[in-house]
């Protein structure tokens, strides 16, 4: 332990010295863009950015940007093949992203179930809220994450 804390020491790790200066984008891999957009829109409730996608030129792109109400932009990106986000521990599915919702989570969770969406368990974390997983059309998984205030 005391060669890891030598290494951290040597590091830069203050907001003054850091060099990136945030988050733009997250791009995420879609096989089929309208259903994408449905899921994300439809679904978890981003919108479209109509900056960055003017309808004049949807179903002619192979990018579309949502956001949500705030933070960063996702980008959907239609890609040639089935490439997914993520990545497993112990076996498990675990999420590229988590997103904090506005409504309880058990609500989210009950309609996305209702409508066909694939979810995972409710987790409650004690102070830290309550979240659940979710997989998107592409099989991206994501977490829904409500914190209560």
């Amino acid at each position: 332990m005391e060669q890891a804390n030598s290494i951290l020491d040597s590091i830069p790790a203050s907001r003054e010295t850091a060099k990136i200066k945030g988050v733009m984008v997250v791009e995420i891999p879609v096989a089929d863009m309208r259903q994408a957009v449905e899921f994300y829109v439809g679904q978890l409730g981003f919108y479209i950015d109509l900056e960055k996608n003017p309808p004049s030129k949807w179903g002619t792109d192979t990018e579309m940007f949502v956001k949500p109400a705030a933070g960063i932009h996702l980008m959907l990106q239609q890609t040639d093949g089935k490439e997914r986000l993520g990545f497993s521990l112990k076996g498990e599915p675990r999420p590229f992203l988590v997103l904090e919702i506005e409504e309880p989570a058990q609500v989210v969770w009950s309609r996305l179930r209702e409508n066909g969406v694939k979810v995972g368990e409710l987790e409650d974390r004690g102070g830290c809220g309550i979240g659940f997983p979710v997989w998107d059309v592409d099989g991206n998984v994501l977490r829904l994450h409500y914190q209560p205030r």
